[in-house]
């Protein structure tokens, strides 16, 4: 990484904002691991144009204060400059599912489940 920015939000989350350099990258990688207590990759897709790359990641999450385990997918586009990555911009599949899986609020009765079964897609509801 060089300087790199990484912009994360999540409505309610303790761990949005924007993170620069390495030690911005360890600050936010320490902010997310007291919130999950494991991230289990299923799939990754990359697509590559010019400076820019978009990087598909589906994976499993696990709450660390409930132990609610939450299947989603984030889609990060990422933008290189030389050989080093400058800025990552994530963007969640389904926020309101990542703040119900962590208690950060009451999204309401109509919210999608936090838990999803083995093989269901992320947009499957």
């Amino acid at each position: 990484f060089s300087s790199i920015a990484w912009a994360s939000g999540i409505a309610g989350s303790r761990y949005g904002g924007v993170y620069r350099g390495p030690s911005g990258i360890e600050r936010f990688m320490a902010e997310m691991s007291r919130y999950w207590s494991s991230l289990e990759f299923l799939e990754h897709r990359f697509v590559f144009d010019g400076d820019s790359a978009v990087v598909f990641n589906r994976g499993t999450l696990t709450a660390r204060d409930s132990g609610r385990r939450l299947e989603t997918a984030v889609m990060q586009l990422m933008t290189v400059r030389g050989d080093r990555i400058a800025e990552i911009r994530p963007f969640y599949w389904d926020t309101v599912a990542v703040a119900r899986t962590l208690a950060l609020g009451s999204p309401g009765p109509d919210a999608p489940r936090a838990r999803r079964s083995a093989g269901e897609r992320p947009d499957a509801g």
